[in-house]
């Protein structure tokens, strides 16, 4: 029943273009720590970016999941531009970056005090009622491309992040990136409208008062 259930919510992830929604395991993200700026000339040059690197020191984060928030017509745009021989190419439809949710496993979020004040705020999250935060329940081993399954998740709509759109196909390329699951309609769409309702937040100096 529970495997139906899945079933429902869940696809393994295809093996063609990244899809919106999609969830990755092991996302390198290259975090610059510290760059000498005093020795680059800013003259617009395209030398000016070769200096830079050379001056720079990176750490290395690896996200143990991820959900693709990029949306799925750039995504397959990219995807069709990269499979043509690079003379062919369309820069003007190929993207730079490619953009992701930070996703936990759940009792990590359940268990952060940082995040969850206490278990009042905790119980919102599996309903989705908590609009911090995403909840999905586990993945069975049938859904998932890998065949291993997926512990209960939580994605932080705060945790953000882009990587270049080359450097994530070599990951999937040299296996360091896993492709784990889809979310079938309507939980894609329920995911996306939640993350982007998140990000539209407009901060009032005031709040409204009644007399």
């Amino acid at each position: 029943m529970r495997v139906n259930r899945a079933k429902r919510i869940y696809q393994p992830s295809p093996s063609n273009s990244l899809r919106q929604c999609e969830i990755l395991s092991g996302v390198s993200q290259v975090i610059p720590t510290s760059v000498n700026f005093s020795s680059v000339l800013n003259t617009g040059e395209s030398g000016a970016s070769t200096d830079l690197a050379l001056n720079a020191r990176v750490d290395i984060l690896i996200h143990n999941y991820a959900i693709i928030v990029t949306q799925d017509c750039d995504l397959d745009w990219d995807y069709r531009e990269r499979s043509k021989p690079s003379e062919k190419r369309n820069p003007g439809k190929m993207l730079n970056s490619i953009s992701f949710c930070e996703v936990y496993a759940a009792q990590d979020i359940r268990y952060d005090t940082n995040r969850i004040q206490n278990r009042k705020d905790w119980d919102k999250v599996p309903g989705n009622k908590n609009e911090r935060f995403h909840f999905f329940e586990k993945i069975s081993p049938e859904c998932d491309r890998q065949s291993l399954g997926v512990p209960e998740l939580a994605s932080d709509f705060k945790q953000v992040f882009s990587v270049h759109a080359d450097y994530v196909y070599a990951q999937l390329e040299e296996g360091t990136v896993k492709r784990r699951a889809t979310l079938f309609s309507p939980y894609l769409e329920h995911f996306s409208s939640r993350f982007y309702r998140w990000h539209s937040r407009v901060g009032l100096p005031f709040q409204f008062e009644s007399e």
